[in-house]
C-alpha cells in the first residue's frame, strides 16, 4: 500500500518525505474509523494550523 501511495504521489519533494509518510499513516491507521470522520479530522488540522506561503511575483520589478 505504501509503494502504491508513493507512486501516485510521485511529484513530492524528497525533503517532505516525512510529511507524506505521516499522511499515509493517518490514512492507513484505524480502518474501523469512518472515512468522513478522517476527512473531518484532516480538515480541522489544515484550517486550524495555517501556514503562510511566501512567493515572489515574477511580474514585479
Amino acid at each position: 500500500m505504501l509503494k502504491k501511495f508513493l507512486r501516485v504521489h510521485s511529484g513530492f519533494d524528497r525533503d517532505d518525505l516525512q510529511d507524506y509518510l505521516n499522511f499515509f499513516s493517518f490514512i492507513a491507521s484505524n480502518p474501523d474509523q469512518e472515512t468522513l470522520e478522517k476527512v473531518n479530522i484532516l480538515l480541522e488540522l489544515v484550517f486550524y494550523n495555517p501556514k503562510k506561503l511566501r512567493y515572489r511575483d515574477k511580474n514585479r520589478d
